[in-house]
């Protein structure tokens, strides 16, 4: 049995919500979803995020562990014959585990799990997301306070040694999956993420901002191809609703050059999401900090004339 952890734990003790209704057609109900794809040849009301340019220039950033001289064309190679044998989903994640290569901690990776703790984007009848791979934060890390307001934002399972807080996304389809059911997936993990970190960005302000900043990365792999993409939440009429973007596609089963020009995107992308968890996990601590020595202040006599005003208890 795993391990609760004792801030998740805390606040499942309030109650606990039904798992919402599911339905399998995710493809024809995820127009509700209102999280929108730019398509520069359709034309779009929307923008790309004001930090496009910064996430791109992220992707680029060189990586030791995969420059020519490390990762070898043996390996290569066998990734090349891992993916050609990748018939059936479940073979094409073993394919991209050598994508992935090594995480930090694997505390804050996990996958397959439905988040059906999380409060529906539509009406409740849309199936629970289910990334194949997702990344967030170590639970215990964010002050119990912070997690007990928003625990259907961002905590996605009842499951309390889950990583909490996802904002990083891969879904993974083999070659005779439909590669339009897994864009729509990442179109849904992406706005469920942005949606989580939008809430911790904003907790504790009165009034809801939107900085027109992405900090969630969705990627897509399916067959020779890796497509990833970043989510960012607008506002719209009064409510909110989520544009998902290219940061770019790649082919992973040609030259050694572009398998490695497409991992290591995706590893600096998939690192990079961790730096905006912790900002907005810092600040949030911080203000739930804050609010507590500010209630503490106010209960506590500060002089002996508010010692001596207070009402004597007989």
């Amino acid at each position: 049995m795993p391990r609760q952890n004792s801030n998740v734990a805390e606040y499942r003790k309030a109650s606990h919500r039904p798992e919402p209704r599911k339905t399998s057609d995710r493809t024809q109900h995820a127009l509700g979803i209102r999280a929108y794809t730019i398509d520069a040849s359709k034309g779009t009301e929307f923008e790309e995020p004001k930090n496009m340019e910064e996430i791109r220039e992220i992707a680029r950033q060189a990586r030791r562990s995969l420059s020519p001289s490390v990762f070898t064309p043996s390996a290569h190679k066998k990734f090349k014959q891992e993916l050609s044998a990748a018939k059936k989903e479940r073979q094409a994640d073993k394919a991209f585990d050598t994508i992935e290569g090594s995480v930090n901690d694997y505390h804050c990776r996990s996958g397959h799990i439905p988040f059906t703790n999380l409060r529906p984007l539509t009406d409740g009848t849309l199936t629970a997301p289910n990334p194949d791979v997702y990344h967030g934060s170590r639970p215990e890390n964010i002050n119990v306070k912070v997690c007990n307001e928003l625990q259907y934002l961002i905590i996605p399972s009842t499951q309390t040694d889950l990583p909490v807080l996802p904002n990083c996304f891969v879904a993974v389809k083999g070659p005779d999956g439909n590669l339009r059911v897994a864009e729509i997936q990442a179109r849904y993990d992406g706005a469920i993420g942005a949606r989580a970190m939008h809430a911790l960005q904003t907790w504790g302000q009165t009034e809801k901002a939107f900085d027109g900043n992405a900090y969630t990365i969705a990627s897509v792999f399916s067959g020779g191809t890796l497509k990833l993409y970043t989510t960012h939440p607008v506002e719209v009429s009064g409510r909110d609703e989520y544009v998902m973007t290219v940061i770019e596609t790649f082919t992973v089963d040609g030259s050694r050059a572009k398998f490695l020009e497409a991992v290591t995107a995706y590893r600096n992308l998939r690192d990079w999401p961790k730096d905006c968890r912790d900002t907005f996990v810092e600040a949030a601590n911080s203000s739930a900090g804050s609010r507590m020595n500010n209630q503490l202040n106010y209960a506590t006599p500060s002089t002996e004339d508010d010692l001596l005003s207070q009402p004597s208890v007989r």
